[in-house]
């Protein structure tokens, strides 16, 4: 079985101040970011949970070329997630409806050296390791 990659590029909400909705505008990810944007930015996304087989498979969230990530929440828990990026398992995590905050440091967010821009961000499906065959089980 494959990994299936849901890149989240569309649906996102971009916010100056603390207050969600306050400000908000549409955007889409990978974006560039300018170095003189003032303070902080939130940027939101709702999604659904995926169709997936808990037995066989594992849903974890990719963070790719997001440097200045400053913090991310899913459904108001923070992740463990660095300003460097990487991946979070989220099998136990997940509900039929989801909200992903992303807290970024936009003086930092634009020495990206990724050709597409800030922000590969994508839910990854894949097989779930089996202990029998000397895999650890954890996505990442």
């Amino acid at each position: 079985m494959a990994e299936h990659l849901i890149r989240f590029r569309g649906g996102w909400e971009r916010h100056f101040s603390s207050r969600v909705g306050e400000n908000a505008r549409r955007l889409f990810l990978p974006i560039r970011w300018a170095p003189d944007q003032p303070g902080s930015i939130r940027l939101s996304r709702r999604f659904g949970r995926p169709p997936s087989d808990p037995d066989r498979e594992s849903i974890r969230l990719d963070f790719r070329d997001v440097p200045g990530l400053r913090s991310a929440w899913l459904n108001g828990v923070e992740l463990p997630v660095g300003g460097s990026g990487g991946s979070v398992n989220l099998d136990s995590s997940l509900q039929d409806r989801n909200e992903l905050v992303l807290e970024i440091d936009p003086t930092v967010a634009a020495t990206v050296e990724s050709a597409e821009g800030w922000g590969a961000i994508a839910l990854a499906i894949g097989p779930r390791s089996s202990p029998e065959a000397g895999g650890s089980g954890e996505a990442g």
